[in-house]
Order: C-alpha cells, then structure tokens, then sequence
C-alpha cells in the first residue's frame, strides 16, 4: 500500500502538536539565562518557567484522551493548537513575571491537550498496518527532530541583534507555525464520531496538578 502525498501532509499537520511541545520544552533551556538577565529574575522564578509547563502538560494527560472521544478528537487538537498559539502570544509580549508564568502554564494545558489526539487521529485515519507504522515512524521523527532544532534556536533566537529583548522570538516563533496547522487540519483531516458513551473524569487532574504543585514547590522554594 502506497503512502501518497495527501498521507504524508496528514501525519505532518498531526505532528505540529508534538512539534511545539518538544520544541519549546529544549528551547527555553538554552535561552533561559538570556530570559533571567532581560527580566531581573530569580533563579526560582526561572525554574518555575520550566516546571509549570510540564506540569500543565503533565496534569492534562490523563483526561485528554477521554475529552477527545467524548467531545471529538480534531475538535480538541484544534482547541489545544488555538490555545498553543494564544498563550505564546502571551508569553512573548509579557513584561512581567506572572504574566510569562500564565503563559507556560497556557502553553503546558494546550499540548497536554492536543499531543494525545495527534496520536489518537494518525491511529484513527491509517488503518492498514504498514501505513500506520511508517506515519507513526514519521510522528517520531518529528519529534526528534524537535529536541534538537529547539536547542539550536534557543541559541540563535536570544542573540539576535536586530530586535529589542529577542528572547521574545523563542515564542513567537511559534504564531506562524500554529497558524499554519489551525488550517491545515481543519482543511485536511476528517472529522471523526465522537463516542458519546466515553466518560471524563476531571477530578485526577486537579488532584494530579495539585500533588505536582505540592512535591515541586518545596524543592523550589526551599533553597
């Protein structure tokens, strides 16, 4: 079975979730002190950049799948990538810590949301075995190649010279690829039946927020 053109821009819109997610969770690594050095931070306040973003992303997993069948799962992908791209306008813009933090934590919900229905719709859409496998080789590869470009802007971005606090660039750069994404899946990928039987449970995301929350704030703030 052939995989066609129309096949590859499928898995490649479904692998903008887990683009973004990996890229922004390497790049604000490299770019951090760039970050701490613009906005007078402390050394708490930028580890807190990094852990509310896996924390948010974390604390999503569990109900996501279960939100993307009761609710649908090109509908969900479409509101993560949205809100993605929402709070790295946020980010970008913020001049003041808060307002950065809210943003990561955006940032960290909206890929929790959407990476586990990126899955979920390659797995939906490719139905023969061979093609299935080689779009969820692709989905990978997308990924690995995410760790490492956002290493790699992490430190190119900050060091621009021709913009004013060019951190700033590690999430805009995020805007056009959203953008793009929004309407390519929206053009491209079918909507699929919900299952209106799925059940949701939101209380073991507050409880694992607030148990992630409990455990990091000590390390964090105890220092």
């Amino acid at each position: 079975m052939r995989f066609q053109i129309t096949d590859l821009l499928k898995v490649s819109v479904l692998s903008a979730g887990i683009f973004l997610f990996v890229t922004d969770l390497f790049i604000i690594n490299v770019s951090l002190p760039s970050m701490q050095q613009s906005l007078q931070l402390s050394t708490s306040e930028t580890q807190w950049i990094i852990i509310l973003y896996v924390i948010g992303y974390a604390s999503l997993l569990i109900s996501s799948g279960n939100a993307g069948n009761y609710y649908g799962r090109k509908k969900m992908y479409l509101i993560g990538m949205l809100g993605f791209t929402i709070s790295s306008v946020i980010c970008g813009v913020s001049e003041h810590i808060y307002i950065l933090l809210f943003g990561r934590l955006l940032q960290g919900v909206s890929s929790g949301l959407m990476v586990p229905q990126g899955i979920a719709l390659i797995t939906s859409l490719f139905k023969q075995q061979e093609k299935r496998t080689l779009a969820l080789g692709i989905y990978g590869s997308i990924a690995g190649i995410a760790s490492v470009l956002g290493q790699l802007l992490g430190g190119i971005l900050p060091d621009q010279s021709w913009i004013n606090e060019s951190w700033r660039l590690i999430f805009l750069v995020n805007i056009p690829v959203g953008i793009v994404a929004l309407i390519s899946v929206y053009s491209l990928i079918p909507r699929i039946e919900p299952d209106v039987n799925a059940k949701i449970s939101y209380l073991p995301m507050f409880q694992l927020f607030g148990l992630l929350i409990g455990l990091v704030c000590p390390l964090i703030l105890g220092p």
